[in-house]
């Protein structure tokens, strides 16, 4: 294991989020190691403080809770990473990057020569904080969701596109529906005082989502599409050239994708615990035609898994190596 991920908030949650102390000495070992640091970045004490203050107001409906998670908390937290990564020498990945603000942070650290590397997601992407609307508790994730008429969309696809963002990941995180539905009445803590929790389904929808968005509707490059999704991944991670690249020696994970159909999300279709998806109705184009791991069909044509218990192997991870950035052509 070469990669460790830090939580810089949700401070209501036992052992959860760590001091900037804590981060530090870690960072320094990991920089010893040859190890990479995953940060959760937003500020938990302000986040914290913004709920209570908004508990204490009455401000407890679905649409509430993306004001008390505001923009300058994540940036700020990036820039503290960002710092004490510089201090010890230790790579810093951030997770789920969600604000304009703070995709700049990152890019003045990249431009001074620092091993700062971020990810982001589709739903920070494509969805907006109107969802709270629709979805109320079942669209509470953390960072929110951004305002509709806000400029993070536009700068995440920018930042991807020229490689400022280097993947894009799922941060799949589904929750069974009991866990969620108190949260219409409160979206902080249900009755007894317990946190409304975090997350959503995201796994089964990435890809088709990435293609038709990025792919399709924005006219980047195929490539580009296998470098935020498998090529990069696998190199900050430590699992290139074995992972994300097709070449004699490495294994043969592919996936045949077929661009033509289009079709409609539905959550009756998925296999997760969570019963909703945020992308229900979506439509989407392609879908995979067969998935191979190690050279061996997972899916099949006719949309069946084939693998079996045992089939998994342990990878030995290296040191983390630069991502590629910029699109592909």
């Amino acid at each position: 294991v070469t990669s460790f991920k830090l939580f810089m908030t949700y401070k209501k949650r036992p052992k959860r989020m760590v001091s900037d102390e804590f981060i530090a000495r870690t960072m320094d070992r990991l920089a010893a190691l040859d190890g990479l640091c995953q940060l959760h970045c937003e500020n938990g004490d302000i986040l914290c403080y913004l709920e209570d203050k908004a508990i204490a107001e009455g401000r407890t409906a679905p649409a509430d809770f993306p004001a008390t998670c505001p923009d300058w908390t994540e940036e700020e937290a990036i820039n503290r990473a960002v710092l004490i990564g510089r201090l010890t020498g230790c790579p810093v990945y951030v997770v789920h990057l969600s604000t304009r603000l703070g995709l700049e942070r990152i890019k003045r650290a990249q431009a001074e020569g620092q091993r700062v590397w971020a990810e982001t997601c589709p739903q920070y992407l494509l969805l907006s904080d109107r969802e709270m609307e629709r979805w109320g508790p079942f669209a509470k994730i953390g960072p929110p969701l951004r305002p509709a008429d806000g400029p993070d969309r536009g700068a995440l696809w920018d930042g991807a596109a020229a490689g400022f963002v280097a993947t894009v990941a799922s941060d799949h995180s589904p929750r069974v529906p009991a866990a969620k539905e108190p949260g219409r009445r409160n979206i902080f803590v249900d009755a007894e005082g317990k946190p409304i929790p975090f997350g959503a389904p995201s796994l089964e929808t990435l890809v088709p989502l990435v293609y038709s968005e990025g792919v399709v509707n924005r006219g980047l490059p195929l490539p580009w599409l296998a470098r935020v999704l498998a090529e990069n991944p696998a190199r900050i991670f430590g699992l290139w050239p074995r992972k994300g690249v097709i070449r004699i020696g490495a294994d043969a994970d592919l996936t045949i994708w077929d661009p033509a159909p289009e079709w409609t999300i539905q959550q009756t279709r998925h296999l997760g615990i969570a019963g909703f998806t945020p992308y229900e109705g979506w439509r989407v184009r392609g879908r995979p035609w067969m998935t191979l791991v190690r050279g061996q069909v997972v899916l099949n044509p006719a949309g069946e898994l084939e693998q079996k218990p045992g089939f998994g192997r342990y990878l030995a991870r290296g040191a983390p190596r630069p991502p590629h950035g910029g699109t592909a052509c």
